[in-house]
């Protein structure tokens, strides 16, 4: 942690206090872990028979064992536990049941087929039936006009006569005469000649179909049998299935509290004994890193720091700098000392006084590692300061000419160069052993500060150039 790392980087202590640090920061989670598996073995051990008592009327529920009402000790409880969970699943009662189970879709599918090749059959049936019938219809009627008819056959051929009307003795030359009558009943016996002819056929298709029929139904009621045995036998794999996924749940159970349990009587001695040596090495460690010397050593250096932030704030003229400031190292933050009482930096204003207050605790910070020496690289990087001050999208040449809404543009000018003037100071003062890299929109026409530009990324030059930009875009 920076909190913990920062008395280092500082100088008040060496590289050994910091690795004792971490290693006392370890010592604690251990030592919280240890207090919490102490709590939790002594309260197994506590409830543990009660517990193990419950799981074994469990297993005996669903026919794992058969228990008897009989006192056993804990001990025991915990054998009795272990056998069962080494103890083989349920075999299956039938080896070929999962087989036969898995032909019921097939049974079904068959059902399926032998139900619509019937339905087919029996549509085919009474079509036929109904073919016979209204030929049966049809032979009887021409049976009876030929009957009618043949009785011509009783008179003599008188030959061509004139049909006479017997009430006004008129020619009636319409009536059929007895050649036609013969021609007619020629043809009705004729037609019934090839009724007779065809019954056979039909008759015998019509059995041939009533023959399928009754076949397809006794394939039926076959399968039917099929199908209740096999449903049979998916509701003894369905209780084999549901007994084991219940033998598997007890065992987990089992498994899961057979974890916990300490594995031996002295469990709970051989963790009260490891906390307590980790106590030990936890108060030695605190005794070595709580020198006196290094609280002294940290809060000079963050006196000469506090100084350093206090004379930056007069100079950049921000809010609270009347009065002492101070770094506080324990929530990273300024901190001025008003007679109100503390103020901290995120409730000292506007965002110019945070710019401000974070670039003096920055330049106040590398001037101490510079001036110790210490193991911390020796540059900064600032984006755009004068942002606050200059919105970039309204300043857009960087020449401190537009600003903000309201604002006095001369003041808010000179604040940005009492920042740049700051900086350059700063730099000069620690004598290259320091830089810092700042990108900003701002560009003041000040001789100093445009010396100072090393790159102008303006009208098309960029960081990154525009052609690179368009050869990745096609």
């Amino acid at each position: 942690a920076i909190k913990d790392a920062l008395p280092y980087f500082l100088g008040a202590v060496d590289s050994d206090h910091l690795i004792k640090a971490g290693h006392l920061r370890s010592l604690r989670q251990e030592l919280k872990r240890v207090q919490r598996d102490l709590a939790e073995t002594e309260a197994l051990r506590g409830d543990g028979s009660g517990r193990a008592t419950a799981l074994l009327h469990e297993a005996s529920a669903i026919g794992m064992l058969h228990l008897l009402n009989e006192e056993r000790s804990f001990g025991d409880s915990i054998a009795l536990l272990q056998e069962l969970l080494e103890k083989p699943m349920p075999s299956v009662p039938d080896p070929d049941l999962e087989e036969i189970a898995g032909a019921y879709e097939l049974v079904l599918e068959e059902r399926e087929e032998l139900i619509r090749r019937l339905r087919r059959v029996e549509a085919d049936l009474r079509t036929t039936r109904s073919l016979a019938d209204e030929r049966r219809g049809y032979a009887d009627e021409s049976a009876v006009q030929a009957g009618r008819l043949r009785s011509i056959d009783l008179l003599t051929d008188t030959g061509e006569v004139d049909c006479v009307c017997p009430l006004c003795l008129a020619k009636v030359p319409s009536l059929p005469d007895d050649n036609s009558l013969r021609q007619a009943l020629r043809t009705l016996d004729m037609r019934l000649k090839h009724l007779a002819q065809d019954n056979p056929h039909l008759e015998g298709l019509t059995a041939q179909l009533e023959g399928e029929a009754a076949s397809l139904r006794e394939q039926l009621a076959q399968n039917r049998v099929s199908m209740e045995a096999l449903q049979r036998s998916e509701q003894v794999v369905a209780n084999y299935r549901d007994l084991v996924a219940r033998v598997g749940h007890v065992k987990g159970r089992i498994s899961l509290y057979l974890e916990t349990v300490p594995e031996t009587a002295t469990g709970v001695d051989r963790l009260s004994d490891r906390g307590q040596r980790l106590r030990d090495e936890i108060t030695e460690l605190e005794a070595e890193l709580s020198d006196d010397m290094m609280r002294e050593r940290v809060e000079s250096i963050l006196s000469v720091i506090s100084h350093k932030i206090t004379a930056i704030g007069t100079r950049l003229e921000l809010e609270h700098s009347s009065n002492p400031l101070r770094f506080d190292i324990r929530r990273l933050t300024v901190v001025a000392d008003t007679p109100d009482g503390p103020v901290a930096m995120d409730k000292m204003g506007s965002g110019a006084n945070w710019v401000g207050y974070h670039i003096a605790v920055h330049l106040a910070l590398h001037q101490t590692f510079v001036a110790g020496a210490r193991p911390v690289p020796r540059f900064l990087f600032v984006d755009q300061p004068s942002q606050v001050y200059f919105p970039a999208d309204r300043d857009r040449e960087g020449r401190l000419e537009v600003g903000r809404d309201g604002a006095d543009v001369d003041e808010d000018r000179a604040a940005v160069l009492r920042t740049f003037e700051l900086v350059r100071d700063t730099v000069a003062s620690l004598d290259g052993r320091f830089q810092v890299i700042i990108t900003e929109h701002a560009d003041p026409d000040e001789k100093w500060y445009q010396e100072a530009v090393v790159e102008r990324w303006r009208h098309g030059n960029a960081l990154i150039p525009q052609a690179w930009i368009d050869a990745v875009s096609s």
